[in-house]
């Protein structure tokens, strides 16, 4: 059988829906080409953007480049090295202010790197970069700025290892036209694609990319995706132009999105409109069938036996309104039978219910008085074990600070551990001497600064109880350290003496031995002169020149090796993992730092702080004869000084 409701209803709907869904199309249609243009004229903004903001950051670089090379002091300090600090400081300046720069060298007058920053001296001296620029030299004489491109690896520490140069000559004075001067330096600045790539970003979408390079590059046939942009620096301080290429790889699923999202909200208000116009046809539908369905409902009611609130308004038609006043009147005669019947059994139901009121509060009570004879119980085992533990973990702290005797300098950390693990197990809290990778350590430091070890907390929640036994613990370590940090330290010169030698040696050669290091190197280094000084001025001045030597060698070392004094006027490195080149350019950087050092003398004399230095490496020769070759490395240095030098020739 048809329904009416349904005629109808489908005729309101596809009376609205197909005009909508027209118009609809039309505006998708249209919208989509209004995009379009849009996103050729995003694009070319882009461009544009990035275009200004490389343009503006290479001439800033550039023109703050030759700004710097006139300074005088910048000039006056590459002959003097009083004046290193405030070049250093001028280096740091320069880097604030052009925050895109990666790497800057300063070379002297000859073409030897003397300072750099976040650069490699060796690798510049070794690059096809240095060869380039110093053919440049027509340039540098008419006090002009130099650029080119670099792509040697190792120029630039952390960051791009490609990108533009500019080298810009050291002339202190004003520049005349049509002039030739002599530098007396040169400024080398090196800035990253990735650098000009980082201040690009704001101006991309999220799946573009763009990159650079210096000169033209010619557009690839068949490959929309690259747009190339020719980038044309103008500056006084140029011969010519700077020319540089961005090349500019365009998402067209990003730059589509909008046209899709367009589409979607189009198809949404569509389906909004499908919506509404079922809704109305729904209300139609049910204005129609009211009368019935509020028939349905009150004779549910009286099944349900509940009496409904009848209104006449409610129903239109006279027969539905004799129908329900019948059904009234019945429905009133059979509750007031019920109602009889429900008084009796509410009586019975309020008796029954006092008795089940007087079981559930006996039964409340018992099990009450279970659960606090159940908690009371608990709470005396749990003190009991918890007593137990912590006399067990005193007993372990006192047996730990009481057995330190006989234990070698590199079984303590082991010994440490062991410990640790027993006084709290599973907590993962360790000491080391080499710091761990953790964001829970604390270096353990001795009364005059030194670094004892590293303890490592890691990751453990501990207790007040457990937090005070670590406390004692670590208390009891440091006193131990201490003490052994004073029998491996030389008193004059702060260095570890010939006892930590002695055993850091024999571990390192047994850690090559089992594969646990890659290499090991030693290094000897003795000071020449010292006897005579000591002859001739007192041994108050030797030992001013041991610690100024001290002083120096460790300025070369830094915090990456330790240094030992094995004798009186002769010192050791042990280094880990140093191969024979890396050990050739150690050695090599602690013959350099000796020039124009020395220690002031009576009479306005002074004394040069020289050294020899010997090294081996495990790479090229045997454990058993490693430090014998060392040493005699070192001697043959020696012997060269003394030879060449007729104030020390009758030293022994």
């Amino acid at each position: 059988m048809i329904s009416l409701r349904n005629i109808l209803t489908l005729i309101v709907v596809m009376g609205s829906l197909l005009p909508a869904y027209w118009v609809g199309i039309s505006m998708i249609d249209k919208h989509q080409e209004d995009l379009l243009v849009q996103k050729e004229i995003k694009l070319e903004n882009t461009n544009q953007g990035i275009q200004k903001t490389v343009t503006e950051d290479l001439t800033f670089v550039a023109n703050l480049t030759r700004w710097y090379s006139k300074d005088r002091l910048l000039v006056q300090g590459m002959d003097n090295v009083l004046y290193s600090s405030i070049i250093w400081q001028m280096i740091e300046t320069f880097e604030d202010l052009a925050t895109n720069v990666s790497t800057t060298y300063i070379i002297d007058k000859n073409w030897q790197p003397m300072y750099e920053s976040n650069g490699s001296v060796y690798h510049l001296e070794n690059s096809k970069l240095l060869k380039k620029i110093r053919a440049a030299d027509a340039v540098y004489k008419q006090g002009k700025v130099f650029h080119t491109t670099y792509f040697d690896e190792g120029l630039v520490l952390e960051g791009g290892q490609s990108g533009i140069v500019f080298v810009s000559p050291l002339l202190p004075y004003t520049l005349l036209p049509d002039s030739e001067y002599e530098p007396q330096g040169y400024l080398v600045v090196l800035v990253s694609y990735q650098d000009l790539i980082q201040i690009s970003q704001p101006f991309l979408y999220a799946q573009e990319s763009v990159n650079f390079h210096y000169g033209s590059v010619n557009q690839t046939k068949g490959d929309a995706s690259r747009h190339l942009t020719n980038i044309e620096v103008l500056n006084n301080n140029f011969i010519e132009p700077l020319e540089v290429t961005m090349i500019h790889s365009v998402s067209n699923v990003a730059r589509n999105q909008e046209l899709e999202q367009s589409k979607q909200q189009l198809l949404n208000i569509i389906i909004a409109t499908l919506v509404v116009t079922l809704f109305i046809a729904v209300l139609a539908s049910r204005w129609l069938t009211r009368p019935i369905r509020q028939m349905e409902v009150v004779v549910r009611s009286f099944k349900n036996n509940k009496r409904p609130e009848l209104q006449p308004k409610r129903f239109q038609f006279k027969e539905f309104r004799q129908l329900m006043n019948l059904l009234d009147s019945l429905w009133l005669q059979l509750t007031n039978h019920m109602d009889e019947l429900e008084v009796r059994n509410q009586d019975l139901r309020k008796a029954n219910q006092r008795v089940q009121d007087t079981n559930a509060q006996l039964a409340d009570f018992n099990q009450e008085l279970e659960n606090r004879v159940e908690e009371q119980t608990a709470t005396l085992r749990t003190n009991l074990t918890r007593e137990e533990a912590h006399q067990e973990k005193l007993m372990t702290l006192i047996n730990f600070t009481t057995g330190h005797a006989g234990i070698g300098y590199h079984a303590i950390p082991e010994v440490i551990n062991s410990g640790l693990n027993r006084l709290i197990p599973g907590s993962g809290m360790r000491f080391s001497f080499i710091r761990p990778k953790g964001t829970q350590t604390k270096t353990m430091r001795s009364s005059s600064g030194t670094v004892l070890g590293y303890f490592d907390y890691g990751h453990y929640a501990m207790n007040d109880e457990e937090r005070i036994l670590i406390e004692l613990f670590k208390k009891q370590l440091y006193s131990w350290l201490e003490l052994e940090d004073f029998a491996r330290r030389d008193k004059l010169s702060r260095c570890l003496n010939r006892k930590a030698f002695d055993e850091d040696y024999e571990f390192a050669c047994q850690s090559v031995a089992k594969g646990q290091w890659d290499a090991v190197a030693i290094i000897i280094i003795d000071i020449n002169g010292l006897k005579a000084l000591n002859d001739n001025y007192g041994h108050d001045r030797g030992d001013i020149l041991i610690s100024k030597s001290t002083q120096l060698i460790k300025s070369v070392l830094k915090e990456e090796f330790l240094l030992y004094r094995i004798g009186g006027d002769e010192f050791s490195v042990i280094a880990r993992n140093l191969n024979g080149l890396m050990l050739e350019v150690l050695t090599s950087a602690l013959e350099a730092a000796q020039e124009d050092k020395w220690i002031e003398l009576p009479e306005h004399k002074r004394h040069p702080v020289k050294f020899s230095v010997g090294g081996a490496s495990s790479e090229f020769t045997s454990l058993e004869n490693l430090f014998s070759m060392a040493d005699e490395a070192m001697y043959e240095r020696k012997r060269a000084f003394y030879q060449s030098s007729e104030e020390y020739s009758k030293e022994p």
